[in-house]
Order: structure tokens, then C-alpha cells, then sequence
């Protein structure tokens, strides 16, 4: 069986390549502690290394590689005789012979300009909030999602990838924080030509793009062009192109980026310390309306050894309005330790800094603070089938306001207290700090068929806000209902349902009780 070393949210990378009978464009089935959980595609693929996309894969998932089966016992060796040896002159006659044997001329008819393979994800859905106090605050939301990725598109073999959202909200909606005066609104979120998956040589996308190995760099209306090396652990390369807006995702021609990049990946054995490293660092320019000119260095490194994981990185600016002294303005560190499937744990810490390009995106949204530092830790253990534990703890400092937060939840988990047919949790959170905040909530899972789930959710919250002095204190119950599964192949139906009811306002019972609905539906349908 194969094994995957190590797993990013775009692809995974395999301990299997091509001398064990793996080719590009093949489809894996993904098995997870013996069950089928998901396919993906092979798309770069070395002797014994290969990398694979389409399915958001783990460390540990297994595979059979193609044409794999037990090796037979070795049979005891039996003595013959060689052929004799084919003397020279007979092999020049018949080298000859084949040279001067006429072969007939064949049509050819090329490649199909879109003959190549193409996957297309259409999702329609629906949202309703309603006020039971204020039925006259009821609002809607009509929106669809589309994705096309095609590929071995034109002659060239390149691939298209293209993603979209349209929504239409109703009447009420002018109450909401984002874009609120906008009823139909349009993102554009990728509209991309690209090859990526070259075994050696020029590699490049372009259009509306998320570029690759560009930490700290998402959205791009601009063209990406690198060179890397046959097994794909090398690349480097440039970038350019304008910056849409932050609101709207709408083209603009007032800011813009450009700059290099550079990529090193590193193999090591599957079973030894040294498993995988990853590094990835860029060098650019960019310029917008109120910052100006700024220049600014980012880099992101992971590495894994044995059962843990370190990752971290940052981002470094100068600029003219800030003089010559160099600001940080994003840094973070991860650290992740998994001994066995059954217990694992981590430390994350974030530092956000201020950035020159921040912009308010919400009505009434701070854009930047002058320094705000973040940090979670987690753990879960599941010592028997039956049981799970989990818990995490995290605080959060912002230099400029001296505003802090401190929280911690635990959860226990029944995964299998209806057998086969679903479990259920339990769990509590605490928050001390400009927001106090208690919470307790109880889930349960329902299984029908091998892939249908129901989870239904109760909670029960006291919040109080300590600035400004206007906020609401509310005790609350709330719950939810989410269905998600499949009606056909091609067709995946999602309904959600949540509801909001307080029963304590500033300390005082709420003198007309209301109830606050949302409730929505979507069809995903894959062709």
C-alpha cells in the first residue's frame, strides 16, 4: 500500500511514482483507517514520488497503487541453456532490411482545440432570515456558485479554471454590514489559463489568478511565469498584475504588484526523521492609492519530522511613508505533534501587525490595528473507539486599545453511541476579557445510508460585551439543523436551518419574546 507524506489544502504528495505504476491523470482511490473516503488525481509524477490533487487528503491516508498484488513466493531457480548469440552480420542484414521496407503515411487529425477533459460544478441556493417580532425584517438571499475546470484545453494542453458567485438579496437587506447598499452583487473569483503540471521546463497561468508559491499573495489580475525542475521541488519565477478591489472583486487599474518568487522542496524517507520540507519566498513591489509606493518580503517554510510538523513564516515591508526602517507586518509559527491516529495536539501563534494596504470591508470595520498578537493551543485524544476528547485554550492582546481576550472550551465525544447510525458531543466554552462569554451546547450526528448526515445542535449562551457601553447583553438559546448528502452521483443536496431566541436583555426578561430564523437550501450539481 502507499502512503501520503504529507498534504497541503491543493495537493497531496505520495510515497509511490512511476516505477510503481503511477502515471499522470490517474484517478486513486483514498482509503482512511480501511474505508474509501475520496479519489484523486495524479499530476506530477517522479520514480517514487508523485503528487496528486482533487481531495482534501491527511497525512497517513493510504492507497493501492495500480496493478498492485501479492507477490507470489519465489520459485527455486531451474537451469537452461542460453539461446545461442545472433551473429553480427545476420544483425546488420536484417537492420538493413527493415531501413529500406517502405511504410505507408497515416492521416492525422490533431488534437480536439477543447477535446479535453472537463468538470463543471453548478450551485444553486437559497437563504431566508426572518424576525419573529418583525416580520417586516424578513430577507432572502438568492445566490449561485459555478466552477468549470478543463483541462488539456487548445493544442498546448493547458487548462482552464474558472469560479463565479452571483447573489440577489431581497428587501430588508439594507440593514447588513457588507455592501449593504448593493442589492446584486458579482465575484469573480478565477478566470485562469494555466500550465502548471509541466514534467520539465516553462510553467506559467494567467488571467484572474491564485498564484502558486506566493506566500502571503492571493487574488491576481495578472500572469504568473516560472521555471521548475523535472520532479517539481524547484521553481522560480515572476509575477505581475493589478489588484482587484477588496469590496467588490471589480477590476482595477489604481493599484498593482510585481515582483519574484522562488519554491524548494525536499523529500526525505517515509519511515525516517526527515520526511518532507517546504519552503516558499517572494520579492515585490506594489503600489496603491493611499499607501504609495511599498516594497515588502515574505517567505513560509514547513518541515516534518517523525509525527511533528513546524511551520511558520512572515512578512517584512518598506516603505516610503514609514522612512527606511522596516516594519513586520505578519509573522506566525505552528507547531503540530501527532504520535498516533489517536491523540495529536498543537501551539499556534499569529502576530498582525499594521498594514499599509488595509481597507474596511464591513460597515463600521476598524481596517488595521497597530500590533495585535494571537495564540491557540489544541489537543484531542480518542483513547477508545467509543470516546473523544478535545480541548483548546488561546489568548489575544492588541498593543494599541490594551484590549485582551482570553477563552477555553473542552468537548466529549460519543461517535459511536448509536452505533452505526450516528453519536454525539457535548461541550463548553469560557471568555474572559472585553467580551465575557459563557456557552454550553450538546450535537448529535445521524448517519443514513454511507454518505447522508444530519447534525442537529442546541446551545445555550450568556454574553457580556465591556465596550463600547451601548452594547447588549443577551442570554440566549440558539440551535441548528444541517442535512447534507447525495441524491444522485452528479447531485449533492445541502439545508441548513438555525434559530436565535433570547430570553434576557441587559439583565432584564425580554418583554416580547422573539425568535430569529435562517434557514436555506442549495443543489450542487457536478457534470
Amino acid at each position: 500500500m502507499g502512503h501520503v507524506l504529507f498534504a497541503t489544502d491543493q495537493r497531496a504528495y505520495l510515497d509511490r511514482g512511476k516505477l510503481d505504476g503511477l502515471e499522470a491523470k490517474q484517478s486513486l482511490p483514498i482509503l482512511r483507517g480501511g474505508r474509501a473516503i475520496a479519489t484523486c488525481t495524479v499530476e506530477q509524477t517522479a520514480e517514487h514520488q508523485a503528487t496528486c490533487t482533487g481531495a482534501r487528503l491527511h497525512v497517513g491516508d493510504t492507497f493501492r497503487p495500480p496493478g498492485a498484488t501479492a507477490r507470489p513466493a519465489p520459485k527455486a531457480a531451474v537451469a537452461s541453456a542460453l539461446p545461442p548469440v545472433t551473429a553480427t552480420a545476420t544483425l546488420q542484414e536484417r537492420a538493413e532490411a527493415v531501413s529500406q521496407t517502405a511504410i505507408d503515411k497515416v492521416d492525422f487529425h490533431g488534437k480536439r482545440l477543447f477535446g479535453g477533459r472537463t468538470r463543471i460544478v453548478v450551485t444553486p441556493a437559497l437563504a431566508i432570515w426572518r424576525t419573529q417580532s418583525d416580520p417586516g425584517s424578513s430577507t432572502t438571499l438568492e445566490q449561485i456558485d459555478g466552477a468549470v475546470q478543463a483541462y488539456d484545453v487548445g493544442l498546448a494542453g493547458l487548462r482552464l479554471d474558472a469560479a463565479f458567485s452571483a447573489l440577489r438579496w431581497g428587501a430588508g437587506s439594507g440593514a447588513g454590514r457588507f455592501r449593504p447598499d448593493e442589492r446584486t452583487q458579482f465575484y469573480l473569483w478565477q478566470a485562469e489559463l494555466s500550465r502548471r503540471s509541466d514534467a520539465a521546463g516553462t510553467v506559467f497561468a494567467a488571467g484572474r489568478i491564485w498564484p502558486w508559491h506566493l506566500p502571503g499573495l492571493t487574488l491576481l489580475d495578472g500572469v504568473q511565469i516560472g521555471r521548475h525542475d523535472r520532479e517539481g521541488t524547484r521553481e522560480a519565477g515572476l509575477y505581475a498584475g493589478l489588484l482587484p478591489t477588496a469590496l467588490g472583486l471589480g477590476p482595477s487599474t489604481d493599484a498593482f504588484s510585481a515582483g519574484f518568487y522562488g519554491m524548494l522542496t525536499e523529500v526525505g524517507q517515509p519511515r525516517g526523521l526527515f520526511r518532507l520540507a517546504r519552503q516558499t519566498a517572494r520579492l515585490g513591489m506594489w503600489h496603491t492609492p493611499g499607501a504609495g509606493w511599498t516594497a515588502d518580503v515574505e517567505g513560509a517554510g514547513q518541515i516534518w519530522l517523525g509525527p511533528t510538523s513546524v511551520s511558520g513564516g512572515g512578512r517584512v515591508r518598506l516603505s516610503a511613508a514609514g522612512g527606511a526602517r522596516p516594519v513586520l507586518e505578519r509573522a506566525y509559527l505552528d507547531f503540530g505533534m501527532r504520535p498516533t491516529l489517536t491523540l495529536g495536539g498543537g501551539l499556534h501563534v499569529r502576530y498582525f501587525g499594521v498594514s499599509a494596504g488595509d481597507v474596511a470591508a464591513l460597515v463600521g470595520e476598524v481596517p488595521a490595528n497597530t500590533g495585535a498578537v494571537h495564540a491557540v493551543a489544541d489537543v484531542h485524544a480518542d483513547p477508545w473507539v467509543w470516546l473523544g476528547l478535545a480541548g483548546f485554550a488561546g489568548i489575544h492582546q492588541e498593543r494599541a486599545s490594551g484590549r485582551a481576550q482570553r477563552h477555553g472550551a473542552g468537548e466529549v465525544r460519543f461517535p459511536r453511541l448509536l452505533r452505526s447510525f450516528g453519536g454525539a458531543s457535548a461541550g463548553a466554552e469560557i471568555q474572559e476579557g472585553w467580551t465575557k462569554a459563557r456557552v454550553l451546547y450538546g450535537q448529535l450526528v445521524l448517519r443514513a445510508g454511507p454518505a447522508f448526515v444530519a447534525t442537529a445542535r442546541v446551545s445555550a449562551s450568556a454574553t457580556q460585551f465591556q465596550t463600547p457601553e451601548v452594547a447588549t447583553n443577551l442570554h440566549e438559546l440558539g440551535g441548528s439543523l444541517n442535512l447534507d448528502g447525495p441524491l444522485a452521483p452528479w447531485l449533492r443536496l445541502r439545508a441548513w436551518l438555525a434559530f436565535r431566541s433570547p430570553w434576557l436583555v441587559q439583565g432584564e426578561a425580554s418583554p416580547a419574546p422573539s425568535l430569529g430564523l435562517m434557514s436555506g437550501g442549495s443543489l450542487m450539481g457536478m457534470f
